[in-house]
């Protein structure tokens, strides 16, 4: 009969465990000679692929064995079979005769997209009946005297097999707990050159559908954790989700996000307890660098994800300042519902559209209601305002004086967090027109995350609107490194050209836009202005016609449709745009900047300066790029707009 173990070549048993044919985990034990398996003693049919996969495993236990590695072993390449499709069905096979189950595995953990770990305590096992010849000789002891009588050289040799059985038991345990409690490692060289990560969205394993908000939550806390040092890019929430269930490889999905490495893992959530596994993979040649299970209650969540954050720094020799060290070691207990209401609350924030928004708004509420002292959820709440404000349908007088005492909140009861003071940040310049305010805020979120793309982006939109065009370009390009895919923050680069008079690099930026995110309405607008400035009337018109569309506006009352009708020529199309803009004021507020902006496309300066006024008594946001946006090239030698800029704090 074949000998498993020998079967497996390199990897085989038998050396890893000095011919032990044997292995006893649990209630199971495998004879890995004959491919037997026993469950108390009693043979458990097991078919001949699951057991060379489970043999295989337990050559290596408390390690990773790869998809790779499975496949060279047992799926040569001559074989004609669907090896993804036969792996599955051995490992599925495997647990089932096991009584295993992947979500809270007791014996195989699966690391995805990169292989299977056995992670039981395994012990060598005495065999069921005398043992074989080659067993005999492989602990032979010398001839006994020929006195002795074969009674007591059955005693001796069941005591040296008792012996033997329980030194390997020992060392098996011994093994076992080092394994569990150090995490795997490879030689210090390897993974020294390390200065960019990207964490990729973690498995959500607790088998509802209604639990991946939480897995998504504790990616993005972990991808906040690891932000927080300054000597490590990495890449925002916004790119990494884009890999979300991605087929992509590993080292395919480094490239694209220029990352050196990448963490996966998974998250299983039972009851108050949580579990969370994480690997550290070097993206450029796919070797497996770290890998480690992480478990806590609820309430250690927190402190469970600095953990994994200073595991992971320790590990690609990331040198952490005194005051990043102590951020990551003084996490107090977080209340399980308000963190978990906030991160449900972030999840609908994070989708970015007014429905997921509305959604996101009690459950920020539900968060500081079960703890007064939470200031994450002051952040969002605070956020939810501003974005309402910006981008919806909320009055700045509905919105801001809302939004400012709980971003004030937030960074008064946590001052060493980033999200608080982007935050207030966030107020102070688009609710308050505080430049210098915002600036500050923005600086010191960013000193807190390094990798935080989204304070990067909106400082890039600061200081672009105080024709600091170089520093904004700078820091819009660091959001870009840090947030690739992110079809907000490479617009915004865009934008910057734009307002830098370089159009064939502004046009060129908004069209890998596109391809990055199609569905996106300011992209096109950017593209519009841009022809408009090169007097390509035709192209401008279709451009502002499709953001109109993606806005789900009527072109025919959108402003910047107007405004390129009036500055084409076509007076009679503009005049029609402002017929209707005026006739949407009884159903929804009037942007006196949008009739501003047709007014200036008329080349009408009275009427246009006429609505800047009124723009500017509604503190309408928008008027904080005026002194650099190229639509205003025909005003700004006024001294009305000078006296506008001035008023505004440009």
């Amino acid at each position: 009969m074949l000998n498993w173990a020998e079967g497996l070549g390199c990897f085989s048993v038998t050396q890893a465990r000095g011919r032990q044919t044997f292995i006893r985990f649990g209630v199971f034990e495998a004879d890995l000679r004959t491919g037997e398996l026993r469950k108390k003693g009693h043979l458990v049919r097991l078919q001949e692929q699951p057991f060379q996969v489970l043999a295989l495993l337990l050559a290596r236990p408390g390690e990773m064995v790869t998809r790779e590695e499975f496949h060279q072993q047992l799926w040569p390449a001559d074989t004609f079979v669907d090896f993804e499709h036969g792996l599955n069905k051995a490992i599925s096979k495997l647990r089932s005769t096991l009584d295993d189950d992947s979500g809270t595995p007791r014996y195989i953990e699966t690391l995805p997209r990169r292989g299977y770990r056995f992670i039981a305590p395994i012990a060598g096992a005495l065999p069921p009946s005398e043992p074989s010849e080659d067993q005999a000789t492989a602990v032979s002891q010398p001839e006994p005297a020929a006195s002795s009588s074969p009674q007591r050289g059955r005693w001796k040799s069941l005591i040296t097999f008792s012996i033997l059985g329980l030194l390997t038991l020992l060392v098996s345990l011994a093994g076992y707990k080092l394994v569990r409690k150090q995490p795997h490692r490879v030689p210090a060289t390897l993974s020294a050159s390390i200065h960019s990560l990207a964490v990729l969205p973690l498995q959500n394993l607790s088998g509802e559908k209604d639990q991946e908000y939480f897995a998504d939550g504790m990616t993005d806390e972990l991808i906040t954790d690891l932000g927080q040092m300054s000597a490590l890019r990495v890449i925002s929430r916004t790119s990494v989700m884009h890999y979300k269930q991605s087929r992509e490889t590993l080292r395919q999905i480094g490239r694209e996000l220029t990352a050196d490495a990448i963490v996966e893992g998974s998250v299983f959530r039972s009851g108050n307890r949580v579990r969370i596994t994480a690997q550290l993979i070097d993206a450029r040649n796919d070797r497996h660098l770290w890998a480690r299970t992480y478990e806590r209650d609820l309430r250690d969540v927190i402190a469970m994800q600095d953990e994994v954050a200073r595991d992971i720094a320790n590990e690609i020799q990331v040198k952490l300042t005194p005051q990043q060290q102590a951020r990551l070691t003084s996490s107090r207990a977080v209340n399980p519902q308000a963190h978990e209401a906030y991160l449900k609350g972030r999840y609908y924030w994070d989708q970015f559209t007014m429905e997921d928004l509305k959604k996101s708004f009690p459950l920020f509420q539900e968060a500081i209601a079960k703890d007064p002292n939470y200031a994450l959820g002051y952040s969002g709440l605070a956020d939810y305002y501003v974005v309402s404000y910006v981008r919806f349908d909320l009055s700045r007088n509905e919105a801001c004086p809302k939004a400012e005492p709980f971003a004030l909140k937030s960074v008064e009861l946590n001052n060493a967090i980033a999200e608080a003071h982007y935050s207030l940040a966030s107020v102070r310049y688009f609710c308050n027109w505080d430049i210098k305010g915002a600036e500050s805020e923005l600086k010191r979120a960013l000193q807190l995350n390094p990798s935080f793309s989204e304070a990067h982006r909106v400082y890039a939109e600061l200081l672009a609107s105080e024709g600091k065009f170089r520093e904004a370009e700078a820091e819009a390009e660091r959001a870009v490194e840090n947030d690739p895919m992110s079809g907000d923050i490479n617009m915004v680069l865009g934008w910057i050209y734009l307002l830098d008079g370089r159009y064939s690099q502004a046009i060129r930026q908004e069209r890998k836009t596109i391809e990055i995110d199609p569905k996106r309405p300011n992209t096109y607008l950017v593209l519009g202005i841009v022809y408009l400035k090169e007097k390509q009337y035709d192209l401008a018109i279709r451009e502002c016609t499709k953001a109109a569309q993606l806005w789900r506006v009527d072109p025919g009352a959108f402003p910047w449709v107007g405004y390129a009708y009036g500055l084409a020529g076509r007076r009679r199309r503009a005049l029609e745009v402002l017929k209707r803009l005026n006739a949407t004021s009884a159903t929804q507020p009037l942007s006196a900047f949008g009739i501003a902006i047709v007014y200036i496309g008329l080349r009408n300066k009275q009427q246009a300066f006429a609505w800047l006024e009124k723009a500017y008594e509604q503190h309408d946001w928008i008027l904080t790029s005026v002194n650099a946006d190229p639509v205003f090239d025909s005003l700004r030698s006024d001294p009305r707009f000078q006296d506008l800029v001035h008023r505004i704090g440009l």
